[in-house]
């Protein structure tokens, strides 16, 4: 999960009076149930995929694994009034979005209407109680959600060495909403794994022969390789930055980070 800063969003001015205006009939009708609020928030979604260069922001898979959609973070059959609030919105692919069976392990996962409280007295019933309401689940618009997850081997989200107690938890609800450990995407990762390992591997090699001219032009093409791999742009980048650091007993992995 990355940090995407929301401050980009292109939001224009026509977008944001009908915003206004919409959201003011639905707060005026209370008994109004969410399914039949205009989705006019799909009209942003272009432009919240940009952010994360057509990536879902949850599990950073591209688009091709499902039909994106705009998520809101804080539902808004929970939040009605956050619902056409720009910064409640994520772009979330169908897996990680909507409840699924995951038919391979029997698994169900998916955000759907859930937003866990640690406190559910702390529910905020406005914008100013939003700072003090103690959510579960992480968020890739926080950038401390980031410092939380990292990966195993075998492509499921773990703890990360900073992750407090109450993170471990957060983290462990999130896979579970977010579907985290979908056996797709675990594949994915899987196989990124694989594709890593072998060109550190190749990479490596390289680097024993370095001062020779045809072996120093191989390594820069791997070490070019795998910049590709961490770049923000990049499918699964952050499952990528993790495999690699596993490798730090090489001494020219930091080359890689370096470059970035």
């Amino acid at each position: 999960m990355r940090w995407i800063d929301l401050t980009k969003l292109n939001v224009s001015t026509d977008w944001l009076n009908r915003a206004t205006i919409t959201q003011a009939t639905i707060d005026s009708d209370p008994d109004l149930n969410s399914s039949n609020y205009p989705n006019i928030w799909t009209e942003l979604k272009e432009e919240l995929k940009a952010l994360s260069h057509g990536k879902c922001w949850y599990c950073e898979a591209r688009e091709n694994r499902s039909d994106n959609a705009v998520d809101h973070f804080r539902p808004k059959s929970k939040y009605k009034w956050l619902t056409y609030n720009p910064n409640n919105f994520r772009f979330a692919c169908t897996f990680c979005n909507s409840r699924r069976t995951d038919h391979a392990t029997g698994q169900k996962g998916g955000k759907g209407n859930y937003f866990p409280l640690f406190d559910p007295t702390t529910k905020a019933k406005n914008h100013a109680e939003l700072r003090s309401e103690k959510y579960i689940l992480l968020d890739p618009c926080d950038p401390s959600s980031s410092s939380i997850m990292m990966f195993d081997d075998e492509g499921i989200p773990k703890p990360s060495f900073l992750a407090t107690e109450i993170d471990k938890q957060r983290l462990e609800e999130s896979v579970q909403y977010y579907h985290l450990h979908h056996s797709e995407l675990v594949e994915m990762r899987k196989q990124l794994a694989l594709q890593i390992n072998e060109w550190i591997n190749e990479a490596n090699d390289y680097f024993s022969t370095i001062n020779e001219p045809v072996s120093r032009t191989a390594f820069t093409n791997k070490l070019k390789d795998l910049c590709r791999l961490i770049k923000p742009e990049s499918p699964l980048s952050t499952f990528a930055r993790c495999i690699i650091q596993g490798h730090k007993d090489k001494p020219w992995i930091d080359l890689l980070f370096q470059m970035m």
